[in-house]
Formats: structure tokens, sequence, C-alpha cells
């Protein structure tokens, strides 16, 4: 398993009943936890929320339907809870993966140079 690939889940609770997920956690940590960090996807696409990205269903991906990626559900699953690899997401799928988490976590910040990052001070009068 590693990131990108979109594997099936099951976890409790009101996100509990089986779905695929997309891996986005570095693959390095895969073999050292006993968890792995995914983004679940949803086939309702009623809900129009501007961070969840739409995935057509490939081949290569293994959805069955268009589904959204709900990265504002990001979540942390027990190996245990994750099945099967069904696909993987293309290259550039996970980019646009990658900046809608980047924005959703406001990670954003951590890549731009200094001069760009947001200062408290920088509004301050003295």
């Amino acid at each position: 398993m590693k990131r990108g690939d979109v594997v099936l889940v099951s976890g409790q609770g009101d996100y509990g009943k089986a779905r695929p997920a997309v891996v986005v956690q570095a693959d390095h940590f895969a073999a050292h936890l006993g968890s792995v960090t995914v983004v679940p996807f949803t086939s309702d696409l009623g809900t129009d929320i501007s961070i969840r990205i739409q995935i057509a269903p490939t081949v290569s991906d293994g959805l069955r339907n268009t589904s959204r990626a709900m990265v504002d559900k990001l979540q942390t699953y027990p190996r245990k809870k994750v099945f099967e690899v069904i696909g993987a997401l293309d290259a550039e799928e996970m980019a646009a993966l990658d900046r809608c988490l980047a924005v959703f976590l406001q990670l954003a910040n951590a890549f731009a140079p200094a001069s760009f990052v947001y200062s408290r001070s920088q509004d301050q009068q003295p």
C-alpha cells in the first residue's frame, strides 16, 4: 500500500460504512505505523464543497461511481480496517488533492518564502 492508492476502508460511527479512500500519508511511514491516513470518497455529489475534488471512475482508480474526495474528512484508520487496494489516482489527481489538503490544513504558508508568510507583528502599529 502506497500514497495515491485507492483502498477500501471500514470505520465506525457516521462514516462507518465500507467506502473507498485514497492513501495520503508518506510511503516512508507505511512500514513503521500500525495505521493508515486516508481521504475518504463519497458518491454523494449533492454537497458542493470547493475542497472536495471530483474523480471520475476509471479502470485504474477502481471507483464504481463519480466520487468526491472528502478532504474535510481526513481520517487515520488502524491497518486492520484498511482492506484491499482497488486502484490508484494518477499524478494529476494527486496534485489536485495535495493542493486541497494544503488549503484545508492551512499548510500553504509552510512552503512560502519567509517574506510572504503573514506575521501578526506586521499588522500592529507601534
